[in-house]
């Protein structure tokens, strides 16, 4: 039923309608009840009054039976209004007088007696019968007046209910429903004026909190997105700054950042100073262009930080710094001749290894300085210590470039004198060499056994000098054929006992001269790899020689190889092992083994040939056939050098 009640106004009115018109009628019931109670009550007293005198007065005419009296005491009885008929009956019950008819009403009986000296005698009756109905009118009436009091009460109790509901009720709530059509229309946050204890004023003031914290809501998102738009025109100025950077000086690149500080602050002034090491002088100042518009007091340096005022307090403190009232600051030293005159003031350092690099400042922004510019300031600082730190590190990067490129220039072109030299010295002397040996060997075939022995023996150590410097040659050609991509690999399938044994057979001679012994250790299991067949002759020549030559005197190298199956796929290679039992390989030379012209001895005085090629072409040549060289020696116990191939085809016997 309430919901056909839409203002709160009806919805109270019928509250408080419903159980006043219910306490009226019971009120008025009530009041009818005792009011009918009372009356009647009062009636049956008065009655039974009047029958009690009346029989009293009847005694004795009853008693002499005096017939008149009697019925004048009976006219005398019903005189009273409110009795309807009076009957006297003697003993026998006849009635004896009466006056008026027996009414419907109240009816009362009384006993008439004689009081005798032994006890007393009913000598007859009296009976009275009461007309109600002036009992009945005066209940009606009374009831009328108690039900038209209460109901003015009633009246009176809705109307002081209806003012006070528009007083107490209605005159705040439209003010809250005012205030907020405002607040929906208008926007903003209206407060509500109202003074009270009670539930309204309860409600009132929890509206004026929720607007107090919408507006301070509002302010801090408002803060929030101008900070987010300084943030985002911060990164973009930094970006196209970042963009330019590389046709900019380090002046005008921190010019323009300073600029950015300014600009996303709100500020009017701004400077940035670059510390030196000693953290009390700057290398370099820059002014914005407003600064220097208002400003004549500044220059490309500056004095000592020890006599600077509270403008360097973020220096001193080592964190951002605001005065939002620079003038009021008792610490400020006064400004230089020309100087623009400040009315706020921030400054954020740059940290970098423990030492302030540099410091940005602003100044004079129309409203104080808050948490949010401290925050922009000092990524901005940041920024351009960053900035200015990577052009630095660019600068240094090219100038180094440079450097690397003249130098590598230079490398290159001693390279190639040197690949000519090479070139030009070993065909230079490759045609004499093959003439010198072809002449010794027409000597030594034609002359045997017509020399002496120191004849002979000069004759040995020139063939043997010839033959070195012929193998020189051939090593200097390699190398020449190797650093131009010229050196040619043939792939022929190769059998690994015989390359082996034909190497054996044809170092066996030059070992035999320094009383060395090779030989063939292992299984010797049957193997074969794609390549080329004299450039692996080669190796093993270098390496048999080289163990030769470092091995002691009736010493022996071993040779062996060996198949191995390697990697998850099952891949099958050779290694082919030359053991010496020579010094070992020094500590210090391990890491220059295979590079070219190294020597562990490379001294005048050294003892044992050789130009330190060998082994650097070995290794090449064994790349050149997917294999790889490696090497196990111990200092003082001898040296052994692996060769692994990949196996062309497996053969068993």
């Amino acid at each position: 039923m309430l919901r056909r009640f839409k203002t709160l106004r009806s919805k109270f009115l019928v509250f408080l309608l419903i159980p006043v018109i219910i306490a009226t009628v019971v009120v008025t019931t009530a009041f009818g009840v005792l009011t009918f109670y009372e009356l009647r009550h009062d009636m049956l007293a008065k009655q039974d009054t009047i029958a009690e005198q009346s029989a009293a007065s009847l005694k004795a005419p009853m008693w002499n039976y005096d017939q008149a009296q009697i019925q004048q005491m009976v006219a005398a009885v019903a005189d009273d209004p409110d009795i309807a008929s009076v009957i006297v009956r003697n003993d026998q019950g006849d009635a004896i007088a009466q006056f008026g008819e027996p009414h419907t009403g109240m009816i009362v009986r009384k006993d008439i007696t004689h009081v005798g000296v032994a006890r007393a005698y009913k000598i007859g009756e009296l009976e009275i019968s009461f007309d109600m109905s002036r009992v009945h009118g005066a209940i009606s009436k009374q009831i009328i007046q108690n039900t038209l009091l209460l109901i003015s009460l009633v009246v009176v109790i809705i109307v002081s209910a209806i003012f006070a509901n528009r007083w107490i009720v209605d005159r705040p709530i439209n003010r809250l429903i005012t205030a907020i059509q405002q607040t929906g229309e208008q926007g903003g946050h209206t407060v509500v004026e109202w003074q009270s204890q009670d539930e309204i004023g309860a409600l009132i003031d929890t509206y004026n909190e929720m607007q107090a914290r919408l507006a301070a809501e509002e302010v801090r998102l408002k803060k929030v997105d101008q900070f987010r738009k300084a943030n985002e025109r911060r990164l973009t100025l930094l970006l196209d700054l970042n963009k330019d950077s590389p046709g900019l000086s380090e002046k005008q690149i921190l010019e323009r950042a300073l600029d950015i500080a300014v600009d996303i602050t709100a500020s009017k002034v701004g400077y940035l100073h670059l510390l030196n090491d000693d953290q009390e002088t700057l290398t370099l100042s820059t002014w914005n262009a407003e600064t220097l518009r208002n400003c004549t007091s500044a220059h490309d340096d500056h004095y000592p930080l020890s006599k600077a005022g509270i403008w360097a307090d973020s220096i001193r403190e080592r964190r951002p710094v605001v005065h939002n009232d620079y003038q009021a600051n008792s610490d400020k030293k006064g400004y230089p001749e020309g100087h623009s005159h400040i009315e706020r003031h921030m400054s954020a350092p740059v940290l970098n290894a423990d030492k302030i690099s540099l410091i940005v400042g602003v100044g004079n922004k129309d409203s104080d300085y808050e948490d949010d510019d401290v925050t922009l300031l000092q990524a901005v600082a940041n920024d351009i210590e960053k900035m200015v730190m990577r052009r630095r590190s660019e600068l240094a990067l090219e100038e180094k470039n440079l450097e690397l490129a003249a130098a590598r220039d230079d490398a290159e072109a001693a390279s190639n004198a040197k690949s000519d030299f090479l070139s030009m010295v070993s065909h230079e002397l490759r045609t004499p060499l093959t003439s010198i040996l072809g002449s010794l060997g027409l000597l030594k075939n034609t002359t045997e056994g017509m020399l002496g022995k120191n004849e002979e023996h000069l004759f040995s150590v020139a063939e043997q000098n010839a033959k070195r410097l012929n193998a020189l040659v051939n090593d200097l050609l390699d190398l020449e054929k190797i650093q131009s991509g010229q050196l040619e690999i043939s792939q022929d399938t190769i059998d690994v006992p015989a390359l082996i044994r034909q190497a054996v057979e044809a170092n066996a001679g030059y070992a035999h001269q320094f009383g060395v012994h090779i030989e063939l250790t292992g299984e010797q299991p049957p193997a074969q790899v794609i390549g080329d067949k004299g450039r692996l002759l080669q190796v093993l020549a270098n390496l048999l020689s080289n163990a030769s030559k470092f091995s002691p005197q009736d010493g022996y190298v071993s040779v062996s190889w060996d198949v191995r199956t390697e990697g998850e796929e099952g891949d099958q290679t050779v290694q082919i092992s030359v053991s010496d039992e020579g010094p070992g390989i020094p500590e210090h030379f391990r890491s220059k083994l295979f590079m070219p012209f190294e020597q562990a001895d490379s001294s005048s005085t050294r003892h044992i040939g050789g130009t330190g090629l060998g082994l650097s072409i070995c290794k090449i040549i064994v790349e050149q056939h997917r294999g790889a060289i490696s090497y196990e020696t111990t200092e003082g116990e001898g040296t052994t050098f692996f060769v692994t191939l990949p196996i062309a085809a497996l053969e068993t016997t």
